[in-house]
């Protein structure tokens, strides 16, 4: 209720999304939330915004000790880049089981066009605090100089 009343607290904001598409100008893009659902877990939606507003459901669900979001139903368009942040963290919806700054995992994405054609991709999974604390110079030092 309090998503269709656009009134959801901040609280609920798990991340951000963002979405490129030749057909547009400028990307649409927007937080995602946790929303409550039918399902045994809660729906895992973005809310994207710019020329024209996009609603997109994920339907979270456990498969094999892990968890899946399965999304749909999507608009029909091409999109070119799709970035997630999610928060990290003790409140973080995604938890790693190993350093992925040290030992980067991979997604499994499957995708099926309203074409029918199959995608399986298997991006990297990475996070922008592996970035962090790495400055200019605190290379490994070789032969007693860095």
């Amino acid at each position: 209720m309090q998503f269709a009343a656009n009134a959801c607290p901040p609280g609920s904001i798990y991340g951000y999304a963002k979405a490129w598409t030749p057909l547009l100008r400028e990307p649409v893009q927007g937080p995602v939330y946790l929303r409550s659902s039918e399902n045994e877990l809660p729906d895992m939606v973005a809310h994207l915004k710019g020329q024209f507003d996009v609603e997109l459901v994920g339907e979270i669900d456990s498969v094999k000790g892990g968890i899946r979001s399965t999304f749909s139903v999507l608009p029909d368009a091409p999109v070119t880049k799709f970035v997630l942040n999610m928060r990290g963290g003790k409140r973080s919806l995604i938890v790693n089981s190993k350093n992925i700054c040290r030992f980067p995992g991979r997604a499994t994405v499957n995708m099926r066009g309203q074409n029918g054609r199959v995608h399986k991709a298997r991006p990297k999974v990475t996070s922008s605090a592996c970035k962090k604390g790495k400055r200019k110079g605190q290379g490994k030092k070789r032969n007693g100089r860095r």
